[in-house]
């Protein structure tokens, strides 16, 4: 029993991304990741889900972040194409209806945590380039946490 120690708590972070957010909950003591898409911002729980922390970003981070992984393989008409965070951040700028392509990007950058995780740094870089309540401290208390969850994701919706 370590006085210091505090065991790693469920979170729930939405990333808001125009109109549309991506309620993305990790639940660390089972070890999963549960992926619930919404039309907007305006809520605390989701079918269950607790919001902990919102990130407002745009498609320029949402490019950054795929870049952090080395690009992500997308399907796209049926071919899979290898894009770079530049590309991805343009395809969301040209879609009018984003929702096939955000959960693309979603399923795959998921899989890219469960393989190499997530740094502080990467953390530290998504909070300087977003409007967000989360702050480095707060994220230090589970980042070590999120490979192992992302391992295992279930898209509610």
């Amino acid at each position: 029993n370590i006085p210091y120690y505090n065991e790693i708590q469920n979170v729930g972070l939405l990333f808001c991304l125009h109109t549309n957010s991506t309620l993305i909950y990790f639940d660390f003591e089972n070890e999963t990741t549960s992926v619930i898409f919404a039309e907007n911002e305006n809520f605390n729980e989701l079918y269950g889900y607790e919001v902990t922390y919102k990130i407002h970003c745009n498609y320029d981070l949402i490019g950054e972040i795929v870049d952090i992984f080395g690009g992500i393989d997308i399907e796209i008409n049926g071919e899979t194409l290898n894009c770079t965070g530049v590309q991805i951040a343009d395809m969301f700028k040209r879609t009018v209806n984003a929702d096939d392509l955000r959960r693309s990007v979603t399923k795959e950058l998921l899989g890219a945590i469960a393989q190499k995780g997530i740094t502080l740094e990467d953390m530290l870089h998504i909070i300087k380039n977003s409007e967000t309540d989360l702050t480095v401290p707060q994220s230090y208390s589970f980042i070590s946490g999120i490979g192992d969850a992302a391992k295992n994701v279930n898209f509610v919706n």
